[in-house]
C-alpha cells in the first residue's frame, strides 16, 4: 500500500524521470526494486532538478563548446580576408587602369608619329614628282653663263680704258715701274716716263712720282732709272720729282705712293702706264686710297695682255685687289 500512496503522491515526476522504468518493473514481477530505484530518481530530482539539468549540460561533449568558441575568431579572420582581398581588388584595379592609361598614350605617340612620318614621306613624294627649280644641268649652265657674262663685262671695261684719253688735270703724275737694264729704262718704262714728262710740260700735272724697286742682281732700281731719265732728258726739276723705291708689284707701289702723298696733304693723281694696265691701276689706287685717272702711252695691247687684266679685274673684284696681289703675285 506504500508503494501506491507514493506513485499516487508523485505522478508528475515519475512522468519525467521514470514512468518508464516503474511500469517496466511492474511488469517484470519486481515491484519492490522498481519502487526503490524510482524513489531514487525522484529524490534526486526533487533534491536538486535544476543542477540536474545543469550536470546535464556540463556532460555534454566537449566538442560543441570548442565549436562555440572558435566561431567568433573564424568570423573575424574571413573578415580580415574579405578586407585583404578588397585592398588587392582595388589595388589591381588602380594599377590595371594605370597600365590602360599608359598603353593609351603609348599608342596615341605610335599614331602621331606615324601620322607624322606619313606626311614625310607624301612631302618627300612632292618634291620629287616636282623636281628641283632649275635642274642641276642647267644651274651649272645658268652659274657658267653668269661668269662668262661677268668676264666679258670686265673685258670690255678693259678695253674702253685701253683706248680713253686722260682730260683734265691732277696734282701729280704716278709712272708706275718697269723693267730697266742697269740703270737703262726699257720701252715700256720710257714710254711712261715720256707721257709724264709731257703732262708735267703742259701744266696738267705739278709733281712726277716715279716707282719700282729692283731685282737682288740690279744696281739699281726702276724708281731711280726713271728720276735719272726726267732730270737729264725732260729737264724736270729735282723738286718736283718724289721716289718710291721698295715697290715690286702695282698694288705695293700705288699703296706705297698714297703714304707718300699723304705728307704732301694730296690724293689726286694720274697714274701714267700702258693702256691694256691702265683700268687695273686705277682700281687698285681707288682701294689704296687714291683718286686716280689714268693717262696711257702709246705703246700697243694686244688681246692677250687685255684678256689677262680682264680676269685679273674680275677676281680682284671680288676678293680685293690686296688679297689678289698676295694670292697670286
Amino acid at each position: 500500500m506504500a508503494s501506491s500512496d507514493r506513485s499516487e503522491e508523485s505522478p508528475d515526476w515519475l512522468d519525467v524521470l521514470g514512468i518508464d522504468a516503474l511500469s517496466g518493473a511492474e511488469q517484470s514481477g519486481r515491484p519492490a526494486e522498481s519502487l526503490a530505484a524510482a524513489e531514487t530518481v525522484v529524490g534526486s530530482a526533487s533534491h536538486d532538478p535544476i543542477g540536474s539539468v545543469a550536470d546535464s549540460e556540463t556532460n555534454k561533449p566537449e566538442n560543441d563548446d570548442s565549436g562555440s568558441e572558435e566561431a567568433p575568431d573564424e568570423i573575424s579572420s574571413a573578415d580580415d580576408d574579405g578586407q585583404d582581398d578588397e585592398l588587392v581588388a582595388g589595388k589591381s584595379e588602380a594599377q590595371r587602369a594605370k597600365e590602360e592609361a599608359k598603353e593609351k598614350k603609348e599608342a596615341e605617340e605610335a599614331a602621331r608619329f606615324e601620322e607624322r612620318k606619313q606626311r614625310r614621306l607624301q612631302a618627300d613624294e612632292q618634291d620629287d614628282d616636282s623636281g628641283p627649280l632649275i635642274p642641276k644641268g642647267k644651274f651649272v649652265a645658268v652659274v657658267v653663263g653668269l661668269g662668262l657674262l661677268y668676264l666679258a663685262v670686265n673685258f670690255l671695261d678693259v678695253f674702253v680704258t685701253s683706248r680713253s684719253g686722260f682730260e683734265g688735270e691732277a696734282s701729280a703724275a704716278v709712272v708706275l715701274g718697269a723693267a730697266q737694264y742697269n740703270g737703262e729704262p726699257s720701252g715700256a718704262l720710257q714710254g711712261r716716263l715720256d707721257r709724264a714728262a709731257e703732262l708735267y710740260g703742259d701744266g696738267l700735272v705739278e709733281k712726277i712720282v716715279v716707282t719700282g724697286g729692283g731685282q737682288e742682281t740690279d744696281i739699281t732700281t726702276e724708281a731711280k732709272t726713271g728720276y735719272d731719265y726726267l732730270r737729264s732728258n725732260a729737264g724736270i726739276p729735282d723738286e718736283d720729282l718724289l721716289l718710291e723705291v721698295q715697290g715690286a708689284t702695282t698694288y705695293e707701289q700705288l699703296a706705297a705712293v698714297s703714304r707718300i702723298l699723304e705728307q704732301e696733304k694730296t690724293t689726286d693723281v694720274v697714274v701714267v702706264t700702258d693702256p691694256y694696265h691702265a683700268r687695273r691701276s686705277m682700281l687698285i689706287a681707288g682701294e689704296v686710297g687714291l683718286e686716280a685717272q689714268a693717262a696711257i702711252t702709246d705703246n700697243r695691247s694686244d688681246s692677250t695682255r687685255l684678256f689677262s687684266e680682264s680676269v685679273a679685274i674680275s677676281v680682284g673684284r671680288l676678293i680685293s685687289f690686296r688679297r689678289f696681289d698676295a694670292y697670286f703675285n
